[in-house]
């Protein structure tokens, strides 16, 4: 089942928390362009996400799809795009 992370869209925004229970689980984007990303972030506690402190869970045009392999709740953060750009969780 693939869930739509965020929907089309150029500006910069950030998903809803999502759940990862049952790893592995892949994060996926389409429509980056140049220097544009996407970044994972976790949920640190107290309702704050902070950056999962690796290069490896950013999301860009040369590397559109992530895995992960740890249970947790995770967000995406989007950068604004010159076009359209969505992520989705399988």
């Amino acid at each position: 089942m693939t869930d739509m992370l965020i929907h089309p869209t150029t500006s910069a925004t950030t998903s809803f928390p999502f759940a990862v229970q049952y790893p592995p689980a892949v994060v996926r984007c389409t429509g980056l362009a140049g220097a544009e990303t996407y970044t994972l972030q976790w949920d640190a506690g107290g309702g704050k996400f902070e950056n999962v402190p690796a290069t490896d869970y950013q999301l860009t045009v040369t590397e559109p799809k992530l895995r992960i392999d740890v249970p947790g709740n995770y967000q995406l953060v989007k950068s604004a795009t010159a076009g359209l750009s969505s992520a989705s969780l399988n």
